[in-house]
């Protein structure tokens, strides 16, 4: 695509004429976050002051405004060495600066609002069309807006209103999909991938669990109520509704799920829930001062079972126990590297006392970037 092409929903992604501008061609932070603060606007024109404020508020304002000529500099000469078109870009007049949407090939934003709002005219009175463009606005939500920038205070309000588009776009395709095509498994694979994105947002939980149902697939309906119910514990203390808890018990009775957990102590999960489970904490703790950590217990086939029974009740329910055949791996979140040997030791004392034995375990620190722990 030639000119300027910004996608900013998810990993933010800059091209020149088609060619990529990483992080490590930009000379000055500053400048880069200007281009984003710029994008936030849309298009609006922004005060000095405003922007004096957002990349200097601690400087003088002489330092402030020499600071922001070189930044503008800098930034049309990242975008464009020649700055021919770096001026239409990064447009400047009368103290205000603004990015200049109408000579920019894409921006993601404009492009994802304008396929909503075209899919709301048309949902009511050519569904089917209004499917195809939802789905087009679906695919350019790659996740949150500017995700990078999570804890910058002007990214907030934006990055909710997109997060706010795209799930209420997601029910539209959804329903959509159930009600005029009777397509089950495609509302169902769109749910998944909002999940994926938005790992915390309780109605599409709900949703997917009274799609797989409808399917017939009840373990795997147990299995993602089981994600949810811990969602909810973790991050709000809550738990499902009642009605839900109802439809999962007729669930299990039915198809001869048993329910291993009861209520007390570690949150306990099959192993396919257990890494689901695990991933999503591991995209929590990106944003915290938490650690996660692994144990596992050596337990071997017979003993399995038994070692679970006696340690659950040492855990919170925001931990979380799972039992291969051969072994009990725990996760749990800690503040701090000296609880993990007061955790060990624990274990060993309740084994001793209860089953008069101690078992090898094994401590793995879990970092967010790490895609695949060992154990698990």
């Amino acid at each position: 695509m030639h000119g300027l092409s910004i996608s900013c929903l998810g990993p933010f992604e800059l091209k020149v004429d088609n060619q990529i501008i990483g992080l490590e061609q930009w000379k000055s932070k500053k400048a880069f976050t200007l281009l984003q603060y710029l994008i936030t606007m849309q298009g609006d024109k922004v005060s000095l002051d405003s922007i004096v404020q957002v990349l200097w508020p601690d400087s003088t304002v002489d330092m402030s405004m020499d600071n922001l000529y070189t930044t503008v500099y800098n930034l049309r000469q990242t975008l464009d060495p020649t700055k021919k078109r770096a001026h239409n870009w990064i447009r400047n007049s009368n103290r205000l600066y603004w990015l200049d949407v109408s000579q920019i090939a894409f921006l993601d934003i404009i492009e994802f609002e304008k396929k909503i709002e075209l899919g709301k005219q048309l949902e009511s009175t050519e569904p089917l069309k209004a499917l195809d463009t939802f789905q087009q606005a679906l695919k350019l939500y790659r996740g949150q807006f500017l995700m990078e920038l999570d804890n910058v205070s002007w990214t907030n309000q934006p990055r909710l209103y997109y997060q706010r588009n795209y799930l209420h776009t997601v029910f539209r395709t959804c329903r959509i999909l159930v009600e005029h095509c009777n397509d089950y498994p495609r509302a169902v694979t769109i749910l998944k991938d909002a999940i994926d994105k938005e790992p915390y947002q309780e109605f599409l939980y709900k949703l997917l669990i009274e799609y797989l149902l409808a399917l017939g697939a009840s373990g795997e309906a147990i299995k993602e109520y089981e994600i949810y119910a811990y969602m909810l514990e973790k991050n709000f203390g809550l738990a499902p509704d009642k009605e839900l808890q109802q439809k999962i018990y007729k669930t299990r009775l039915s198809s001869g799920i048993l329910e291993v957990d009861d209520g007390d102590g570690a949150f306990y999960c099959e192993p396919d829930t257990f890494k689901k489970i695990v991933n999503l904490e591991q995209r929590r703790i990106a944003r915290s001062k938490e650690q996660l950590i692994l144990l596992t217990l050596e337990t071997g086939f017979e003993l399995a079972m038994e070692v679970a029974r006696v340690i659950s009740n040492l855990f919170r329910r925001s931990d979380v126990l799972c039992r291969y055949p051969d072994r009990l791996v725990l996760l749990l979140s800690i503040s701090s590297d000296a609880q993990v040997d007061k955790i060990i030791n624990r274990i060993d004392s309740v084994l001793l006392s209860e089953l008069h034995m101690t078992l090898p375990i094994d401590c793995q620190i879990i970092k967010e970037e790490q895609k695949e722990p060992q154990n698990v």
